[in-house]
Formats: structure tokens, C-alpha cells, sequence
């Protein structure tokens, strides 16, 4: 349930912990190792880098010479707080994750157009997610 949750952000997850625990990579080894394009690659760096800034300014991500990534963090914060962290962001901003909220925090039986309201998505997604569920 949690890959679920976190479905698109897997990737994110992953180019933290190879820059934690290498600490300078290149991009061919990125993209060797988590079998990426360049584009995509580049792409999911910058998400990660603009999600770390959302979280952290402790925490970044530089390139101190060209195709070549590092991790600058603040010692004093534990590896596993900030991928906690970045995880329990992510799942914040997950429409599953969303609608569980939703419904399990609701005080009686929930309708399906309040759900359309408070998530702010279509009938055939919300109705995706919901089968999601089941």
C-alpha cells in the first residue's frame, strides 16, 4: 500500500538515498543505476532539489563540477529523519493518500461529491482512486 501512496515519487526516493549514501555521484552512474534517461534524470533531480528546499535549508543538492551531483547536509540531522521527512511529504501530497484522509476523518458516511470537493478531482479519477482502495 505504501509503493501506492507513493506511486511517482519512487524515483525521488531513490536519488536521495544514492546521494546519501555516496555523497558525490555522477550522472551516468544515476542513470545506470536507476535506469533513467538524461532527461528524466535531470528532471527528477530538479524535483527533488525544489521538494528538499520545500523541507529543509539544511539540506541541498549542488553540482560542484559539470554531470556531477552532491548531497550538502547538516551533520547534525539524521539520515533516516530527512527521508522520513521527504516521505511523509510526499504522501501528504498524495491523492490516495488525500482521500483517505478524507474519508477516515469524516464524522458520518461521506458522499462521493463531497469527496469531489474536498480532493478537487474529477468523477472518473476520484472513482480510480476509490477502486484503488478496494
Amino acid at each position: 500500500m505504501l509503493n501506492q501512496l507513493l506511486k511517482g515519487k519512487q524515483t525521488e526516493l531513490a536519488l536521495l538515498r544514492q546521494l546519501n549514501f555516496h555523497s558525490t555521484v555522477t550522472t551516468e552512474f544515476l542513470q545506470e543505476t536507476l535506469h533513467l534517461s538524461r532527461s528524466t534524470l535531470q528532471r527528477k533531480l530538479q524535483n527533488l532539489k525544489e521538494d528538499l528546499q520545500r523541507l529543509s535549508a539544511n539540506l541541498q543538492i549542488t553540482s560542484p563540477a559539470p554531470y556531477t551531483y552532491h548531497l550538502e547536509k547538516d551533520q547534525t540531522l539524521p539520515d533516516s529523519e530527512v527521508f522520513q521527512q521527504l516521505q511523509l511529504h510526499y504522501l501528504e501530497t498524495s491523492p490516495i493518500f488525500r482521500l483517505l484522509v478524507a474519508i477516515l476523518t469524516s464524522p458520518g458516511p461521506i458522499s462521493f461529491p463531497r469527496l469531489l470537493d474536498l480532493l478537487y478531482v474529477s468523477p472518473s479519477y476520484l472513482a480510480r482512486l476509490m477502486f484503488m482502495l478496494v
